[in-house]
This record gives C-alpha cells, sequence and structure tokens, in this order.
C-alpha cells in the first residue's frame, strides 16, 4: 500500500517573496504538487505569485477554487470540494504543498481546509501583514502593557467598538467593509489622529498615509491595512 502523502501548508508572508521563511523556501522548492485558491475567474492570486520564484519547473498545479462570496453553503461546497482534490493526490502517495498569503491560519482559507482533512499535515507559518505594516510604519504595534486587537474587514460595528474601548493597537485587515458609520465611529472615539493605512505593503507599489479625514477610509483597497494605535500615540 502506498504510504498516503503529506499536506504542507505554507505561509507566504504579505506579499515580497524576499519575506518567505528558510522553512517555507525549502518545502516550495521540493514540491511535487502544488494547490492554491483561485476566484472563479481563475485568478491565482498573490499567494501564487509570491510562490511562483522557488517552485520548480516540473511541479503540478492544483487550483482549487474559492469564491469570494457571504454564501455559506458555496464557501462549503469550495472547501469539500478542494479537501477532495488534495486528498486524491496524496492517497497517491504524493505531497500537495497549500500555498497561503500571509499566515496559514489567520483569516485565511486553510482553517477551513484543515478542519475538514484528514491525513497528516505540516502547518508553516508567514509573516503576517499587521507585522509588515508595523515595520514598514516604523511604529510599535503595542508597548508595555496595551493590548493588540485584530478585527477583520471593519464592518461589524460592535466589535469595532469594543476593539477601540480596550485602549489598545487596534488592526483591520482586509478593512474593505469599513462604512461612512464605522468612520464616523472611530471619529467620535477620537482615533482618527491615531490612524495609519498601508496599502500593499512590501509590494513596489506600496503607499503608507495617515488620513486627513474619515472619507480616506472608505472603500480602501482588499489588500490593506489599518492600523489605529493605542491611545497617547497620536504624534507617533
Amino acid at each position: 500500500m502506498t504510504p498516503r502523502g503529506t499536506l504542507f501548508a505554507v505561509g507566504l508572508g504579505p506579499g515580497d517573496p524576499r519575506l518567505v521563511t528558510v522553512r517555507a523556501a525549502e518545502i516550495l522548492r521540493s514540491a511535487a504538487v502544488v494547490a492554491y485558491p483561485v476566484d472563479t475567474a481563475g485568478d491565482p492570486g498573490r499567494a501564487y505569485q509570491i510562490a511562483r520564484p522557488y517552485l520548480g519547473q516540473d511541479v503540478t498545479e492544483l487550483p482549487l477554487v474559492m469564491p469570494m462570496t457571504s454564501d455559506r453553503s458555496a464557501l462549503e461546497a469550495a472547501w469539500d470540494s478542494a479537501v477532495a482534490a488534495i486528498s486524491a493526490e496524496a492517497e497517491m502517495g504524493r505531497d500537495v504543498v497549500y500555498l497561503c498569503l500571509g499566515d496559514t491560519l489567520l483569516y485565511g482559507s486553510f482553517g477551513y481546509l484543515l478542519a475538514r482533512y484528514r491525513g497528516p499535515v505540516e502547518v508553516v507559518p508567514g509573516v503576517i501583514s499587521p507585522v509588515a505594516a508595523a515595520s514598514a510604519l516604523r511604529e510599535p504595534l503595542v508597548e508595555g502593557r496595551e493590548p493588540l486587537v485584530v478585527v477583520p474587514d471593519g464592518g461589524d460595528l460592535e466589535l469595532l467598538c469594543g476593539a477601540l474601548d480596550l485602549g489598545g493597537t487596534v488592526v483591520i485587515m482586509k478593512p474593505s467593509r469599513l462604512s461612512t458609520d464605522a468612520v464616523a465611529l472611530i471619529e467620535a472615539s477620537g482615533a482618527l489622529p491615531r490612524v495609519r493605512v498601508c496599502r500593499d505593503v512590501t509590494l513596489d507599489g506600496e503607499q503608507i498615509f495617515a488620513p486627513g479625514s474619515g472619507a480616506d477610509l472608505v472603500s480602501l483597497p482588499y489588500f490593506s491595512i489599518v492600523t489605529i494605535l493605542a491611545p497617547g500615540r497620536e504624534g507617533s
């Protein structure tokens, strides 16, 4: 009986291929099968672009459709299909490398696959975008006993309000759902002078700015990071 292959989930960092870890690079260079998420149009996205320089010419590519939708039934069908495709390769004794933008288990698709997959798995962490943004800003994310709160997309006003009330640094990842109401909440809390925005962090088109008004925070691109520094750091 052929031994089952291992599924390697590899975090690739926020964008710059030079931020791929040594362990991730080792796995990519020896990969026989590489699985990666694509959208419904077949776009392989950033994870694949980061990994491409490390991959061998004979690697088998396994694109997995991961629709950008809030339809839970459509997402679950996509996750089940992805696990089935990966399992088919592993059952033939082939190791499979799954490419993850940023970290493997921070607001990514792999967590849903991991919950469904049955077989040996190695998870390799990656540099996360909030840390990359702090480096670009040259600002500590947190100091002393300040808490750090990471929230998704900014669309949940109650969640955002609770995060701001903790008195630490708040990071909003993928802030495409920041609405005028959310921005009004940030302004009402007095936090706007502490807001920093990074777009396409670590890439050639990286942009960093402190918003001049709340309007600058509405409709930010998906690949942005909003960092709201802890109270008392307005002049940082």
